[in-house]
């Protein structure tokens, strides 16, 4: 549900840092434009969720958005009374008591000490899944439903009872002396009952928005539909868990089923754990669980604002994105030439893993993004838990620019020696020779492989293979004695094979696969070197033309050099690489 009441601790941490600067860096009229455009896209994405039904970010993206503006507002806090963002739809029917939001517990030991709290006041806690559907209020009179309502600004909603009438699961009449009843809860598609009514929709609380939105809905579809009734206000019992039973009786969902009654953390966290990873075979789409104090009287002990209950907080699963600021961009040079653009961000947690960068691929691919410094994105783990950017939830209103390596500087053919602009792919051919893929030399690392090369040791390719001892110890902080035992490490490494010797050489157009073929069939440097471009072409699959840009690589001095050595390595005993 949105119009969040944000305990966003983490997201203050984030973008708060973000922001602290900026203050004095923009003028009174950019911040004025940043925080009006901030206003806009907020906007836009609460008529997404609330009208439309599709939204096109999370609620933590959305959070973020509000906590960006909030943080802004500080810069200049005469502007906070003129800059309200309430954009949130209203509707025809006005809600027997406002449809609030819940407070959201950021980790383990804010819900603890909540739950604490509650226990301390003499109540334990109910815990129920925190069901993702559209959120509705039911009146019933005299047994009778009477009204029925989107949740809508939370003062008022759309009319929804002529379609509410027509769910089998909903009961329309209540066996009950009770005159007055209202019920707050979840209208949600039933996961166990459908038969392909989903595959129009990005989810099951689309479709269950889409279908209470259309005038004539299919009665297969309307035959999926439940309510998940959460609160019943006003109801004559002392705890909420022993209202339970009666509305089951009426022929509402099976609450006690999905209910939990407790009073310790570390089992509400089982609970949670236990739903997060039962999510494919529950009824119902959730994204979290909610606690709350199960006693009436501590509930109304404890109060609630316009915006959210304090007897109750959300407790939502393990985040799949997160929101954070763009720092800064900067970029890597491959050895090969290819040029990476880097978002350097504001640290953010997902998963447990501290993002502090992901990588977005090429010039060209970040000039279609079209993202600055200042920007708030999304950012996911993809496979091996690797940060990528998911997607970009503001661009903020003054652009910075950033200066963008010249592309035709770099190509697979460049820096082989060391230079101040050849600094990053001169390094990365000499970690990449030196490297598991190729001569596997782990002694010399990749801090004191730059160490070396900043001093002066190495200024090409051909050096590295050459250190001695004396030299290692000059040109680093490496002592004499450890000098000799790392060049003695060095001199002991086993030979490496043909074919990872092509592979090390970073030679255009050349991977593990093509290197094998190549040393298959040609065995050694000698004969490689020798072999025209017709015959590279034959054995490795590739068009004489890159064929002859690899006759052209091998041709070069600096490599050529590389390739002596190599030989030297082979020809000489204990197959060293450098002597």
């Amino acid at each position: 549900m949105r119009k969040p009441v944000l305990s966003a601790f983490l997201l203050l941490l984030c973008i708060g840092n973000a922001f602290g600067d900026i203050c004095d860096s923009l003028s009174s009229e950019q911040l004025s434009a940043e925080l009006e455009s901030l206003k806009e896209t907020i906007q836009h994405h609460d008529q997404l969720y609330f009208q439309e039904h599709q939204p096109e970010i999370s609620d933590a993206e959305y959070d973020a958005l509000v906590e960006r503006r909030k943080a802004l507002k500080k810069c200049q806090p005469s502007l906070a009374n003129t800059l309200s963002t309430k954009s949130l739809p209203s509707g025809n029917i006005h809600h027997i008591v406002p449809m609030t939001s819940l407070q959201k517990g950021k980790d383990k030991p804010e819900i603890q000490r909540f739950i604490d709290a509650i226990n301390h006041l003499g109540s334990p806690v109910l815990l129920q899944p925190k069901v993702d559907g559209v959120a509705a209020e039911l009146v019933y009179r005299d047994g009778r439903l009477v009204q029925a309502s989107t949740r809508g600004d939370g003062e008022w909603g759309e009319d929804i009872l002529p379609v509410i009438r027509k769910i089998s699961h909903i009961p329309k009449q209540l066996d009950t002396k009770i005159e007055h009843i209202v019920l707050h809860g979840e209208i949600f598609t039933r996961l166990d009952l459908v038969k392909g009514q989903l595959s129009n929709y990005v989810s099951a609380r689309h479709f269950t928005a889409a279908i209470l939105q259309t005038d004539q809905p299919e009665s297969d579809n309307l035959t999926v539909l439940d309510f998940f009734p959460w609160r019943w206000l006003e109801h004559p019992r002392e705890r909420d868990s022993e209202n339970h039973q009666q509305l089951e009786n009426w022929g509402f969902f099976k609450l006690s089923a999905y209910s939990w009654v407790l009073s310790d953390i570390d089992r509400a966290e089982a609970l949670r754990e236990q739903l997060y990873q039962s999510q494919s075979t529950m009824p119902f789409l959730m994204d979290g669980i909610v606690i709350k104090a199960d006693r009436i009287s501590v509930r109304t002990q404890l109060g609630e604002n316009a915006t959210a209950p304090h007897w109750a907080m959300a407790w939502k699963f393990p985040a799949e994105h997160a929101a954070t600021t763009i720092k800064d961009i900067t970029f890597t040079i491959g050895r090969t030439g290819k040029i990476t653009a880097i978002l350097q961000l504001e640290p953010t947690l997902l998963a447990g893993i501290t993002i502090k960068q992901v990588p977005v691929g090429s010039i060209k691919r970040l000039r279609a993004l079209d993202i600055a410094p200042g920007d708030l994105i999304s950012i996911a783990l993809k496979g091996n838990a690797i940060p990528k950017l998911d997607k970009i939830v503001h661009r903020s209103k003054e652009r910075t620019s950033v200066n963008l390596p010249d592309e035709s500087r770099y190509t697979p053919f460049t820096c082989l020696r060391y230079s101040e602009n050849c600094h990053q792919q001169f390094l990365s051919r000499i970690a990449w020779l030196l490297g598991k893929q190729g001569l596997n030399i782990s002694e010399l690392n990749t801090t004191l492989q730059n160490e070396l090369t900043i001093n002066g040791a190495i200024h090409e390719i051909a050096d590295v293979l050459a250190l001695t001892s004396s030299k290692i110890a000059m040109y680093s902080t490496v002592s004499p004695s450890k000098a000799t035992r790392l060049h003695q490490l060095m001199t002991e490494t086993p030979k490496p094979t043909f074919e990872r010797q092509l592979v090390a050489l970073s030679i255009p157009g050349i991977g593990r696969q093509r290197a094998r073929q190549l040393a298959t069939y040609f065995k050694t440097w000698e004969q490689l070197t020798d072999a025209s471009a017709v015959d590279i072409a034959k054995q490795t699959s590739l068009g004489k033309q890159q064929a002859e840009k690899i006759k052209h690589y091998l041709s070069i001095e600096e490599i050529q050099t590389v390739i002596h050595l190599l030989n030297q390595s082979v020809k000489e005993p204990g197959h060293q690489l450098s002597r």
